[in-house]
């Protein structure tokens, strides 16, 4: 119900994209961050400690956000954003990201996975892996592509009348 009454009211489509965007982003942080640190810390490669735990805590927030960021615009764009994200992330992220190397500049998991790797253990990192700051970049871009098109697909909304 609050979504019909947000999209009736003049307030610009942006603030509401980014009210929801910060409530949805700042939840999924608070869950995963905390128990990504004590686990980074613990079974850090090579016993890294407090370094692997940063790593990790700051890898899964980035990923976190870009997730939650993600899911939200396919969320507007589509009715069935439930199963295409789980196609994505079984599919995609699970199987092809692993087996076919292009497809890790298109893969949020991978991101997170060089961003993690470069805090926990600085100086070389796997070859395997993207590049640290192509990661971070990728991911900022994929942030801001589904925030534009949250808020477009939410301009272009329109509220039926009960008899459509």
């Amino acid at each position: 119900g609050t979504a019909v009454f947000l999209l009736v009211k003049p307030i610009e489509r942006w603030r509401i994209v980014l009210g929801k965007l910060i409530v949805a982003v700042g939840l999924s942080i608070a869950l995963v961050a905390p128990a990504s640190f004590i686990a980074g810390a613990i079974l850090g490669p090579g016993g890294t400690g407090i370094s692997g735990g940063v790593g990790a805590a700051v890898g899964t927030a980035i990923g976190a956000t870009v997730y939650a960021t993600v899911f939200f615009a396919l969320s507007l764009v589509t009715g069935r954003a439930l199963a295409i994200g789980l196609v994505y992330v079984l599919v995609w992220e699970g199987v092809l990201a692993g087996l076919l190397e292009g497809v890790a500049a298109l893969s949020i998991r991978q991101y997170t996975l060089a961003i993690t790797a470069a805090i926990s253990t600085p100086g070389p990192t796997d070859p395997a892996l993207l590049d640290p700051l192509v990661a971070l970049v990728l991911s900022v871009v994929a942030v801001a592509v589904a925030a534009l098109v949250a808020v477009r697909r939410l301009s272009s909304y329109e509220i039926g009348q009960a008899g459509d």
